[in-house]
């Protein structure tokens, strides 16, 4: 249940980050609120699973277990906090309208802590935060209309048919492509067809950690129409080419 958690610390930071492979991250004592101003970033947990990419607004609670996959370079601004309530009992990413005025808070949050530690402003601008994203992880905002959410539920059965478009699921919802699109960005973090190249990527990843399947065959197992396809896909998302991965 969403609630204004009563913050005890916080620390502000900005962090360049570059393109690396899955890593996994036991859960940490915080609580951690990010804008990202750059890059994309894969992150799966709590039953979560979204990208997050420049513009948006990126939670994530104390004692959660999750991976993330850096794809792209990048930087973001975080604020780390410790609460005795978390803002959302999952991970969650949202992208605000406002994002100028989230930067300028986290900006100037981030010169002040560097400065003068964790004082009374440092507070003041992490109340501020909260409640600039309070609105933004309400239900209404989080969780999508149930034909959408049928719509992924069918896509993520499907989701290794080659023949799979991103038409024929704006059709199953009903509404447009262009609408869907947008609406599925909205609620699940990445585009449709990100999506499906993420869930492919990891299935593929499984397949050739088992040493079992040639690249060929991985590459028709996951929904990909060619393997020279597949290995340039999966070389740009993992940074190691599908030979590489199996023999690593």
């Amino acid at each position: 249940m969403l609630s204004t958690p009563i913050l005890e610390r916080v620390q502000f930071m900005r962090t360049d980050y570059q393109k690396k492979p899955l890593v996994s991250v036991a859960g940490r004592p915080l609580h951690s609120l990010t804008l990202r101003k750059s890059g994309k970033v894969m992150l799966a947990g709590g039953g979560a699973l979204f990208t997050s990419e420049a513009g948006s607004l990126t939670y994530v609670p104390a004692g959660c277990d999750y991976h993330t996959e850096i794809l792209e370079d990048g930087f973001m601004y975080t604020m780390h906090f410790y609460a005795q309530s978390p803002l959302l009992d999952v991970p969650a990413t949202v992208t605000p309208a406002f994002s100028l005025a989230l930067e300028n808070l986290f900006s100037g949050a981030v010169t002040h802590y560097a400065a003068n530690g964790c004082d009374l402003t440092t507070f003041s601008f992490a109340y501020q935060l909260l409640s600039a994203a309070y609105p933004l992880f309400t239900p209404e905002q989080r969780f999508p209309p149930r034909r959408l959410r049928e719509c992924k539920k069918f896509l993520d059965d499907h989701f290794t048919d080659s023949a799979m478009r991103v038409s024929t699921l704006a059709q199953r919802c009903g509404i447009s492509e262009v609408y869907f699109r947008r609406e599925f960005k909205k609620f699940y973090g990445a585009t449709p067809l990100e999506y499906i190249k993420k869930r492919r990527i990891e299935l593929a990843k499984m397949l050739l950690e088992t040493g079992l399947y040639s690249v060929t065959e991985v590459a028709f197992r996951t929904g990909f129409e060619n393997s020279s396809y597949f290995s340039a896909e999966f070389s740009r998302t993992v940074g190691k080419s599908p030979k590489e991965y199996r023999n690593a």
